[in-house]
Formats: structure tokens, C-alpha cells, sequence
């Protein structure tokens, strides 16, 4: 020793039992860091699941795994969504450092990874495996990169090591997650962990991007179904307004239609297919469109719906389905409207200084709910000036309140709104509507009588 004593083979039991005593220490030491993993990680799984419960839209699912997976498991994630044309966008990305959480979103678009690019997001959705990269230098980021703003970032990022999984399903991943840490590396030990987060949150992500194309393509087709203008005639001044469900409720079926008929009559039809989606959207223009037939041929609103009835409920099939249907049918010598309900809300009349209520009319069976129906007409007159307003039940209903106080707050909305007819339907809208909440779509189409020409 440097102190000049010398061990002797006495020694060598007390060295022996510091050796195991110190192995313990380091075999304990290792089991507990490697308990206290364990159970970070498991708590990590646990709080992924809880994605599910965020709402249906895909860029808060997606916002919800970088935020999770940082500090947690990376000091940065990004995830990178596979287009049709074989390229990646990113989707989400989220970094320890909110100062470069900001230099990130300060940034133009990040490029799109084009099909063959070595990034390992790319890697990663193209081979369907996990990426490790240890060490990462300029090489590994320049994949990233097309100008000097995003490669000053992505080498002030300081990743030292990228790992990329697959987003996961049965027709192969539909995107990819990479964690990077700072100043360390991945191991292999990692692996498993990052394949099991994308596994879990894969059906959470997929599920609201379906979603959304759904909505999308429901909605798209729903609007090119409805008129594009409803034309004013010499004896009606019409308003019609389509406001879809807000995001993170499907597409329905409202819908709206005027089909003008000589001499001097003219027929307003609003309905609601139950149920939502493509499905319901898809109904809706095989209604609109047997409705125009009908009509045109000369039939009464009453006549028209017992057609319908019988079209909808041999049609349907093995799918059944009900629609509800309003027609008011307006003769412009007499002023007055023949009302033919199936099943539909009440229009509400706004007469000339004397407020606004609910024309009772007989209800009627909705449409499809029976195989054979008759219907009833209610008729009313109306003066120079009055408005109707027919609607669907998403501008009324409500989970917190009955249906009595959303005929309260409508009648309300009606009486107190101006007197224009756009600015009327509007005002209803923005009053009684929440707009970024309501779950249903809503359809609504005013009615006033103009004075009639003379001669």
C-alpha cells in the first residue's frame, strides 16, 4: 500500500466480506433503480390510456402523446403522420425547453419526409419497426431539414439519441413517433416501452382521424346536396341558413328545400333523417330528391309524405331508419299555408307587432316509423309582414334543459330580432344556438309573405 503496510492472508476474509457486502449494495441498489423504473413506467402506460378520454379530435390526441412522452420518457417526441403519397407530416411535436417550444412554432412548416427519406420517422413507418439511433450528429438531422432557420434549430435541440416506433394497425402503421433524449442515449431496454406507448395510443389517434374524414366527407356531401340559394319569388321572401354540428359530433341529416309551382304556389320543406354520418347524409338526398318528384307532379304536401312513408320503408331494408318532415305549403292568391307534419317540430309565426309563438298542428307518424301512414294538413293565414320559421331540433335541444325552455328561448329569439329577414334568421342563430358546442347539425329556412303585385 502507499502506506508501506503490506495485506497478509488474514486480510483476505475481512476483504472478502467487504467485496460481498459491497456487491449487496450495488445488486440492491441496481434492483431498486430498477423497481423505481419499472413503476415510472408503468405509471407512464396508465396515463396513456388516458388519452382515450380526451375528446375526438385527432390534433388533441396527438398534442396529448408528445406532451406525455415529454419529460416523461424523452426531452423531446414528434409525430409524423403517413399521407396517401407515401410522404410524413408532421403532426406534433413538444420539447422540454419551452424556449425552444417556441423557436419551434416560430418556424415556417416543416418539411414533409418524402417516401425513401432516411429520418428515422420514415424508417421507421416504412420498415414497420423500431429505430435506434445513438449519437446523433448533423448527418442524422439533416432528413429534417430544407433551410438554415430549421437546421440552426434541429442543432440547438441537442439530440443525442432518436428512437422512432410505428404507429400500429392491422393494414400497417399509419404514422410514427420519435423520442430524442439530450446529452444520453436510448438502449435497447427502451424499446419495448416505445413500442407499447405507440400500440396504446395508436387506436386513440386512428379512431379521431377517421372520425374527422368521416365528418369531413359527410359533411362536404351534405352541403353540395343542399340548395346552393334559395331564390326569392314574387309572392315569398326566403331565408335559409345550414350550420353543421360543431367538431366532436358527427354530420346528421338536416336538410332544407323550396320547389316553386305555377301559378302562385310554392312548397317549403325542411326534415331531419334520423341518425348521423354519411348514412344519414346519403338519405337525406334520396328524400330531397323523390320530394322534388312528387312535387312537381302536383301532389299535396299530405300526398307527398304518404309516398315517402312507403318509399323510405320498403328502401331501407334490413337497415331501418325515420326521418322527420315539415312541409308548408304557401298559395299566393289566399295568403295561406297548409301544414303537413311528420313528426317535425313546430314553425314558429311572428305576426306584425304581436310577438311570436307555435302553430299547433297535427304531428303526424315520421317518416319510415310505420309501413303505411296517412297525414293531416293544418291551415293558416297569413298576413303581409308575417314570418315563419320552420327548423330542425338541433338549433333547440339541449342535454342541460327541456324542451319547453328551448321553445322559450327561441320564441324569444324570434320576437326580439330585427326586422330584415337575413338579419331575423342570423340574430335566431347566434342567440339560440352555442355554436362551438352544439352536437347537432341544425337546418332553417324562413318564409315571408310579400304584398302581391297588382294586377
Amino acid at each position: 500500500t502507499h502506506s508501506g503496510r503490506s495485506y497478509s492472508a488474514d486480510h483476505v476474509p475481512l476483504a472478502d466480506e467487504l467485496a460481498r457486502r459491497c456487491a449487496d449494495a450495488i445488486h440492491n441498489a441496481r434492483l431498486a433503480l430498477a423497481e423505481l423504473r419499472g413503476r415510472h413506467r408503468l405509471e407512464l402506460l396508465a396515463r396513456v390510456g388516458e388519452l382515450m378520454t380526451i375528446e375526438l379530435d385527432s390534433q388533441a390526441r396527438l398534442d396529448g402523446i408528445t406532451r406525455l412522452a415529454v419529460p416523461h420518457f424523452a426531452d423531446l417526441a414528434v409525430v409524423y403522420l403517413a399521407e396517401r403519397d407515401g410522404s410524413a407530416r408532421l403532426a406534433s411535436f413538444a420539447h422540454k425547453d419551452p424556449q425552444y417550444d417556441a423557436l419551434f412554432a416560430a418556424l415556417p412548416e416543416w418539411p414533409a419526409l418524402e417516401p425513401g427519406n432516411p429520418a428515422p420517422p420514415m424508417r421507421a413507418i416504412t420498415e414497420n419497426g423500431p429505430v435506434l439511433v445513438v449519437d446523433v450528429g448533423g448527418r442524422d438531422l439533416e432528413p429534417f431539414l430544407d433551410d438554415d432557420a430549421k437546421r440552426d434549430a434541429a442543432e440547438r435541440s441537442d439530440v443525442q439519441s432518436m428512437l422512432a416506433v410505428p404507429l400500429p394497425t392491422p393494414d400497417g402503421p399509419f404514422g410514427a413517433i420519435a423520442f430524442g433524449l439530450i446529452r444520453r442515449n436510448y438502449v435497447a431496454d427502451d424499446v419495448p416501452l416505445a413500442m407499447e406507448i405507440a400500440r396504446r395510443v395508436a387506436p386513440a389517434v386512428e379512431n379521431a382521424l377517421r372520425f374527422e374524414l368521416e365528418h369531413a366527407t359527410a359533411e362536404t356531401l351534405q352541403r353540395h346536396l343542399l340548395p346552393e340559394r334559395i331564390d326569392n319569388s314574387a309572392s315569398l321572401e326566403l331565408v335559409a341558413r345550414y350550420r353543421p354540428a360543431a367538431l366532436g359530433a358527427k354530420v346528421g341529416g338536416d336538410w332544407y328545400d323550396v320547389v316553386a309551382l305555377a301559378p302562385g304556389r310554392t312548397l317549403v320543406v325542411i326534415g331531419d333523417v334520423l341518425g348521423h354520418g354519411i348514412h344519414a347524409a346519403a338519405w337525406m338526398s334520396r328524400l330531397r330528391t323523390a320530394f322534388h318528384v312528387h312535387a312537381l307532379e302536383g301532389r299535396s304536401g299530405a300526398e307527398i309524405l304518404e309516398r315517402l312513408n312507403t318509399y323510405m320503408s320498403v328502401a331501407a331494408g334490413q337497415e331501418p331508419t325515420m326521418a322527420s318532415m315539415l312541409v308548408a305549403d304557401h298559395d299566393a292568391r289566399t295568403n295561406t299555408v297548409r301544414f303537413t307534419n311528420a313528426g317535425h317540430l313546430p314553425p314558429v309565426l311572428r305576426t306584425v307587432g304581436d310577438g311570436a309563438d307555435l302553430l299547433t298542428i297535427v304531428p303526424g307518424t315520421p317518416i319510415g316509423a310505420v309501413a303505411e301512414a296517412t297525414y293531416d294538413e293544418t291551415e293558416a293565414k297569413l298576413a303581409v309582414g308575417d314570418t315563419l320559421l320552420l327548423y330542425t331540433d338541433g338549433l333547440i335541444e339541449r342535454r342541460t334543459e327541456s324542451l319547453d325552455d328551448g321553445f322559450a328561448r327561441l320564441r324569444a329569439a324570434v320576437a326580439a330580432a330585427p326586422d330584415e329577414l337575413a338579419a331575423l334568421v342570423d340574430t335566431v342563430v347566434s342567440t339560440v344556438l352555442d355554436e362551438a358546442t352544439h352536437e347537432d347539425d341544425v337546418a332553417l329556412i324562413a318564409m315571408r309573405p310579400r304584398t302581391p303585385t297588382p294586377g
